[in-house]
This record gives C-alpha cells, sequence and structure tokens, in this order.
C-alpha cells in the first residue's frame, strides 16, 4: 500500500452505498426479512392483548388467592381522589376474591405510606395506590425479612388494580383530569422489598414487565444486528474469494468498500425499524378505535411494543436511534474485519461464529441481568459495549438512569466505535487482498503490526 495513501478515504462510497442497498432489496431472504419484522412488531400488542386476557380469564376462573401465606393485607389509596367504591367488600365479594377479615383499607391521609412499611410483619402485605402526573402506580411491598409469596404479592396487586380501574368507571364524582390520569395507568407488578420501595418510586415499569420489554428490545437489536453481520461477512468473502475485490479497489478507496455497504445495510435496518413503529401506531389505532381495547393493557402488559420509546418523547427516540446506530456500525465494522480475513469458504462460518459470539453475550446478558433490575448490575448493562447497545434505552425509558449516565453511555459506545474503525482502516485493505491461511486473529494483529 502507497505510504501517503490515506487510509480514511471515502472515494466512491456513494456508489457502494446505493448498490448495497438496491441489492440488498433485490434479495428475496432480505425483503422477505424486512416484511416478516414489521408485521412482528405490529402483531406483537395485539397477541399481548390476547394473551393478558387469557391470563386474567383464567385468574378469575381459578381460586388462585385461596391459601395465601399473607395474615394481613393492607391496602393505602395514597391520593386525593376519594373512592367510595373502593372497600373491603370491594376485593372480598369478587370470586377468588381475598377474605374480608384480611383487609385493612385506608385512603389518603388516615396513616401515612411511611408508617405502614415500618408497620410491615412476616406475613403482612401492603399495597400503595399512588397517583402522578402521567399516570398511577399500584405497588405491592413487602417486609425484608417476609414469608410472602412473590407470586402471591403479584396476584393482589393484580386484585387491587383490577378493583381501581372498576371504581374509577363507576365513580361518577372524578374530574374529567383525574380520570385522564388514571386512564394512564402504570401498575407495577412484583413484589417490592421495603428497603428498596423508595428506590422504585422512580421507576415507570417495574417486575415482569419491566422484564420482558428489556428481553423484548434485547430480541429486536440482536436480530437487526445478525442481519447486518452476515451481509457483510457474506459480501466480503465473496467479493475476497472471487478475486473481484482487487478491481474494485482500482476505483474505490478500501474503507469507502466496506462503508458504503454497512451504511447500505444501516439504510435496511432504519427501513425495519421505521415500517415497525407505523405498523405498531397503527395497530394501535385500530384496536383503540375499532375495538375499543384499553391500551394500557398491552403497553404495560410485558411485551416489547415500539409506542414506548415514541411515546416517551424525542429525547427517548434519538437515544434508541443513536444508540442502534453505534451498535450496528461497531457490529459491522468488526464483521468487516473478520471477513477480510478469510481466505477460504469454510472461514467464512467461522469468521461469522466469531462476531456473533460477541452479539451473543451482550444479548443474553442483557436480558439475564437485566431482569435482576439490581444498580449494580444495571450500570454494567448502562456502560460497557456490547450490553450497553441492548440495555441502555430501555432503563433510560424506564426511569432507572438519566440523561448524565446516558451521555456517558453514549460516549463510550463512541470511543468503541472510533477505536474498531480504526483497527479496520489500518488492516482492512492488507487483509482483503491476502491469501493468508493463518488463522484470523492472529492475521489481524500481523496486519495491524506492518
Amino acid at each position: 500500500m502507497n505510504k501517503h495513501e490515506n487510509i480514511y478515504s471515502m472515494k466512491g462510497i456513494g456508489k457502494v452505498y446505493r448498490f448495497t442497498v438496491l441489492q440488498t432489496l433485490k434479495n428475496i431472504t432480505y425483503l422477505l426479512s424486512l416484511i416478516m419484522m414489521i408485521i412482528f412488531m405490529g402483531a406483537i400488542g395485539p397477541i399481548n392483548y390476547l394473551l393478558t386476557n387469557t391470563q386474567e380469564k383464567s385468574m378469575k376462573e381459578g381460586d388462585i388467592l385461596n391459601d395465601l401465606t399473607s395474615e394481613k393485607i393492607m391496602i393505602l389509596n395514597d391520593t386525593d381522589i376519594k373512592f367510595d367504591m373502593i372497600t373491603e367488600d370491594s376485593f372480598s365479594e369478587k370470586e377468588g376474591g381475598l377474605k374480608k377479615e384480611m383487609i385493612t383499607f385506608y385512603q389518603a391521609g388516615e396513616k401515612s405510606e411511611d408508617e405502614l412499611i415500618s408497620s410491615l410483619g412476616k406475613k403482612d402485605s401492603l399495597v400503595v395506590i399512588k397517583l402522578g402526573e402521567s399516570g398511577y402506580k399500584v405497588s405491592g411491598i413487602i417486609g425484608n425479612d417476609s414469608e410472602v409469596k412473590t407470586n402471591e404479592i403479584n396476584d393482589i396487586t393484580d386484585l387491587v388494580n383490577s378493583q381501581f380501574l372498576d371504581a374509577r368507571m363507576k365513580d361518577t364524582g372524578i374530574s374529567e383530569a383525574d380520570i385522564m390520569k388514571l386512564s394512564q395507568g402504570v401498575k407495577d407488578e412484583g413484589a417490592v422489598l421495603q428497603s428498596e420501595y423508595k428506590d422504585e418510586l422512580e421507576k415507570t415499569m417495574t417486575g415482569a414487565s419491566y422484564s420482558t420489554y428489556m428481553t423484548g428490545f434485547s430480541i429486536l437489536i440482536f436480530l437487526v444486528i445478525t442481519l447486518s453481520n452476515s451481509y457483510v461477512i457474506t459480501s466480503v468473502t465473496e467479493e475476497k474469494q472471487s478475486k473481484l475485490a482487487e478491481n474494485i479497489l482500482v476505483s474505490v478507496r478500501p474503507m469507502a468498500l466496506l462503508m458504503g455497504k454497512i451504511f447500505g445495510m444501516l439504510t435496511y435496518v432504519f427501513m425495519i425499524l421505521v415500517g415497525g413503529l407505523l405498523a405498531t401506531k397503527a395497530s394501535n389505532l385500530l384496536m383503540e378505535n375499532v375495538f375499543n381495547i384499553d391500551l394500557s393493557k398491552i403497553n404495560n402488559g410485558g411485551v416489547i411494543n415500539m409506542s414506548l420509546f415514541s411515546d416517551s418523547g424525542i429525547v427517548t427516540t434519538i437515544i434508541v436511534v443513536v444508540t442502534i446506530v453505534f451498535g450496528v456500525l461497531s457490529f459491522s465494522v468488526l464483521a468487516g474485519i473478520f471477513g477480510s480475513a478469510c481466505s477460504k469458504p469454510e472461514d467464512t462460518q467461522n469468521a461469522t461464529g466469531s462476531v456473533m459470539m460477541i452479539a451473543m453475550v451482550g444479548y443474553f446478558a442483557s436480558f439475564m441481568l437485566g431482569t435482576v433490575d439490581k444498580d449494580v448490575w444495571n450500570m454494567v448493562l448502562t456502560y460497557i459495549p456490547p450490553f450497553s447497545y441492548y440495555s441502555m434505552p430501555v432503563m433510560y425509558a424506564t426511569g432507572r438512569i438519566g440523561l448524565p449516565e446516558v451521555g456517558l453511555a453514549l460516549a463510550i459506545q463512541l470511543a468503541v466505535l472510533v477505536v474498531v474503525t480504526m483497527l479496520c482502516a489500518k488492516t482492512y485493505r492488507t487483509l482483503v487482498l491476502s491469501d493468508s491461511s493463518t488463522p484470523k486473529f492472529m492475521t489481524i494483529i500481523k496486519s495491524l503490526k506492518a
């Protein structure tokens, strides 16, 4: 290579980009993947609604709240809205309901939240209904040394949430503004220890809902990264093995050749995301206006719905977009490096496996550690790539981290992208023109030293 040649030159990137986009859309496999992912993202809301309704029906048909560990259940309506309809009888009269003698109901002002939390015994449960600017929360709280089963407090909060909504529909004395707040309610699923309750108040989604959103978003990012990596590695190795790369590099600079492919695939990824967002919006409008379905049962039901990000404001949308761009670019550049080190057809599978191993580590760690939802693991998943590509946007959208943490996480992601791109610029041309059969990692290191 000419020592005076600019290794970062992007001459010819436009031609490669246009060619990549057209070839991708002409490829029947990628075209079907585009259509199927858009349909999946649009259909996940209705699917979740059906699953939620089925679960609620089975809960009503079964006597799920019999044989409780809890001996005392306190329910605090810690809002300024008085509900005459919500009493102990509301919870004991329903099939599978609570025994009246187990319940103590408190309206706001009768007892404080802190007072009730500090009084929790080993077999006590506390359910708190709070109202904020963006809606309400129903939180199930148990003592630090509680003997109450986690699934039991889940069932109790489900019942309280149901009755709270029923009372909202029946009580005509509630103002229109308060009804709007209640209709945007957010139900906390899962038990909260009394020592962790204050921290949980800042989160807009917890328990099973948060866990499944984390898993769902991780799957989405993993799929788009997989599609991008597969295309880049296959394209690079085919050009190298057919000797086509030698002819192309006469008129197109090495980095422009690779980055044109990557930006072409990035465009394909955004077609999926934009199409999925529009499909989600369309399915939400259809369910709300045609079938009169309460969207809170879907958006808080615990399955990924792109509305979580678009409805959270422009800042959240920007964070999601930038994170996806950094993630796809970083993995695609890495895929280009490994693909350019392949000299035989069988090397392609090994190269794909090497890159996908890194992607899978990030994917599995994100949904496994993310569901634990502890501060120490949340920080790891927020700041350290590749985990942060899968986790950080969900953590911001659900109130676990703020803008300063997001800024630092994006800065780290950008630094990783710059380092990987510089490595690629120094090695790509040498590797793609080499017929060396040296193991890939050693080939890359030797090329970098050269």
